[in-house]
């Protein structure tokens, strides 16, 4: 976790319900943040948060501080 300011668009709130926000903090991964929010993390689901935060550039250089929204997923998301 890196403790950089955040890009001005990494700071805007999601305006999609059905999303989860959670605010980066110490010692946070995107591995471990994402199975606390659906129950597992793998490789897919990771790279769906990924893509419904466009501010993120790179899983590993998450910061202290930077919203992550978790999109609902749908039934058929959920097969691990």
């Amino acid at each position: 976790v890196e403790n950089t300011p955040l890009p001005k668009k990494a700071m805007l709130s999601p305006k999609k319900k059905n999303t989860t926000v959670r605010i980066i903090k110490r010692g946070d991964t995107l591995y471990s943040m994402v199975r606390d929010v659906y129950g597992f993390s793998n490789y897919k689901l990771i790279e769906h948060v990924k893509e419904s935060n466009p501010g993120m550039e790179d899983i590993n250089k998450i910061r202290v501080g930077q919203k992550i929204v978790f999109p609902k997923l749908e039934e058929r998301q959920k097969i691990k």
